[in-house]
C-alpha cells in the first residue's frame, strides 16, 4: 500500500503573495503620504478605505481567483487592479442625473391637509383649490 504524501504549496506561492501585497502598497503610497501632508483627517480615512477596500482588495481577490480558476495568479492580479480603475472612470465619466424635484406640497385652505402644489381639488374634503404653478429653478 502506497504512503500518500500531503501536497505542499510551491515555494514561491508565498512569495507571489508578498509581491502582490508590496505592489499594492506602492501603488497606494503615495496617496497615503500626500493625504497625510495636505489634507484632513476625514479625507484621510477616505483615502485609507479606499485603497483598502476599492483598490488592494479586489487585486488580492483577482489574485487569489487567478490562482483558483488556472489564469494564473499575476494575471488575476492585473485583472483585479484593470478592472477596478475602469470602473472607477467608468463611474466618473458616466453623466450625473438630477433627482427630480420634490413637490413637498402645500396646505388645503379649507381642512388644512397635505395636498399637492398644482391640485385643483382638495382629496381630503373635495373643495376646490386654487393650483400653485411650480417655478423651475435654473440657478444651478
Amino acid at each position: 500500500m502506497a504512503q500518500q504524501t500531503p501536497e505542499r504549496k510551491a515555494p514561491n506561492a508565498n512569495r507571489s503573495i508578498r509581491n502582490a501585497v508590496l505592489v499594492g502598497l506602492a501603488l497606494g503610497s503615495p496617496f497615503i503620504v500626500g493625504t497625510l501632508v495636505s489634507l484632513d483627517f476625514e479625507t484621510f480615512l477616505a483615502v485609507v478605505f479606499y485603497l483598502t477596500f476599492a483598490a488592494i482588495l479586489p487585486a488580492f481577490l483577482g489574485f487569489r481567483m487567478g490562482r483558483v480558476r488556472a489564469i494564473g495568479p499575476r494575471v488575476g492580479f492585473l485583472l483585479g487592479l484593470v478592472l477596478n480603475y475602469l470602473g472607477l472612470l467608468i463611474l466618473l465619466l458616466y453623466p450625473e442625473t438630477g433627482e427630480p424635484e420634490q413637490d413637498t406640497g402645500r396646505r388645503c385652505p379649507h381642512c388644512d391637509e397635505l395636498i399637492r402644489s398644482a391640485a385643483r381639488l382638495c382629496k381630503h374634503c373635495r373643495q376646490p383649490v386654487e393650483p400653485v404653478a411650480i417655478e423651475p429653478d435654473f440657478d444651478d
